[in-house]
């Protein structure tokens, strides 16, 4: 046999190799298209759900929120940013991460922390508001004025005041949870944090003057319950 024609059997022979694994592919590709091995499920999603709400129900808001199926393809590219949309907007969560969407657990949630009660509403350590159904058990309550806001749950507080108090109780939580406030209020000497047994602390209004949040939250600490203003540094 010639060698043109050892090289077109060899070709020929290349190319039926070759549309085979194309045939065998396509074949296990529609095979795990009809068993969904490309799809993601929400309501399959791993995701843990906020305080007081079932994982199930949480799931359903997200979906509704957004307007999308209860169905992903896993391949496509824009699935991830799409998952990562749909979670961040719903207003219990502060941020959300989608990594590889073909992973056990590619939605990473950190939900919002409850930090104050202003009128009939909880706002997290950012200032914004929560949820109605936002439990207020355990949480200082601002003592004051409260108008009443139309503002959305998810979005912050509409009065900047009430956004800059929630962001130093936030402060104040995540540095020493140890300190419980039962109220806070806003006077001519700032924001005034009040304990359970009724003890005050002047903590001022964060001006330039005054000692930075961690020298006043190193005084805190040490606090017996004495009148204490935290602007000046004794």
């Amino acid at each position: 046999m010639s060698r043109g024609w050892s090289a077109l059997l060899g070709l020929i022979g290349g190319l039926a190799v070759l549309a085979g694994v194309v045939v065998v592919h396509k074949l296990t590709r529609d095979d795990l298209d009809r068993r969904e091995h490309y799809v993601i499920k929400m309501t399959d999603l791993n995701v843990a759900a906020p305080p007081g709400m079932a994982r199930e129900d949480f799931i359903a808001e997200v979906l509704y929120n957004r307007g999308l199926p209860a169905k992903f393809d896993r391949t496509d590219p824009l699935t991830a940013a799409m998952l990562q949309t749909a979670f961040a907007a719903h207003p219990w969560v502060e941020r959300a991460t989608v990594s590889d969407v073909t992973s056990e657990r590619p939605v990473a949630l950190i939900f919002r922390t409850p930090t104050l009660v202003v009128g009939d509403r909880v706002l997290d350590r950012l200032g914004v508001l929560l949820p109605l159904p936002a439990k207020k058990d355990g949480l200082p309550t601002f003592r004051g004025d409260v108008k009443e806001t139309t503002t959305p749950s998810g979005q912050p507080h509409s009065e900047a005041k009430f956004v800059a108090v929630a962001k130093t109780l936030g402060f104040l939580q995540q540095q020493a949870p140890e300190l419980k406030w039962q109220a806070v209020e806003l006077t001519d000497d700032g924001l005034v944090l009040i304990r359970a047994d009724g003890a005050k602390a002047i903590w001022g209004f964060s001006k330039k003057d005054e000692p930075t949040p961690e020298q006043k939250l190193v005084r805190l600490k040490g606090w017996k319950g004495e009148a204490l203003d935290l602007r000046r540094m004794n």
